[in-house]
């Protein structure tokens, strides 16, 4: 997940996170790094191909320093669960 996150930030900036791809960041500074975000993503009705089931899909990511994604993991919550 933060290899594909990586891609997206270094060609269209961590801007595209919230502009491109629907995720939700607000600011996460520390000391050694001023302009961290965090961000999360929450899709709603996943209709899964092949094995994988409908449901929510879940993603959080630490972006920073600069556009460099640094954490990300990813939930999935089966419908009706």
């Amino acid at each position: 997940m933060v290899a594909a996150l990586n891609k997206f930030t270094a060609q269209q900036g961590r801007r595209s996170l919230l502009y491109r791809h629907d995720f939700e960041c607000s600011p996460k500074p520390r000391e050694d790094c001023p302009d961290c975000i965090f961000c999360t993503l929450s899709k709603r009705d996943v209709i899964g191909l092949d094995c994988q089931p409908d449901g929510e899909l879940f993603v959080r990511a630490e972006v920073g320093p600069g556009d460099k994604v640094t954490a990300a993991q990813t939930y999935w919550r089966k419908r009706g669960d």
